[in-house]
């Protein structure tokens, strides 16, 4: 599964966010039900990732250690947040959380001068 985070700014409220999950092939697929949407992940030439292991809690240090990479190598924000749960169901009914596996990219470019 993975997550989009579109806020600009840190926000414990009003959180502007998209989830999904990885589809095989959805041209071949039939259309969905409801309110669901299938699209594809906007494209993102240049990325800043980092994959976090170990405890959930944790994720939040390896954000920050992320944004800051970001900007001490003067590159700019160039698109939503993006989180890929790797080893971790953010609905599932699991008890342990010491040992997920989360990626974390953020779209960059450079900066401009």
């Amino acid at each position: 599964e993975l997550a989009l985070y579109h806020n600009q700014e840190f926000a414990e409220t009003d959180i502007d966010m998209e989830v999904g999950v990885v589809l095989p092939s959805p041209r071949r697929l039939p259309p969905p039900p409801g309110d669901i949407v299938v699209m594809e992940l906007p494209e993102a030439p240049e990325v800043a990732s980092v994959t976090h292991q170990g405890h959930i809690w944790d994720v939040p240090q390896a954000l920050v250690a992320l944004f800051r990479w970001v900007f001490a190598s003067q590159r700019q924000i160039a698109g939503p947040y993006r989180e890929l749960h790797v080893r971790w169901r953010e609905l599932a009914e699991e008890t342990d959380f010491t040992n997920v596996v989360v990626e974390l990219q953020v779209p960059v470019r450079a900066a401009l001068a």
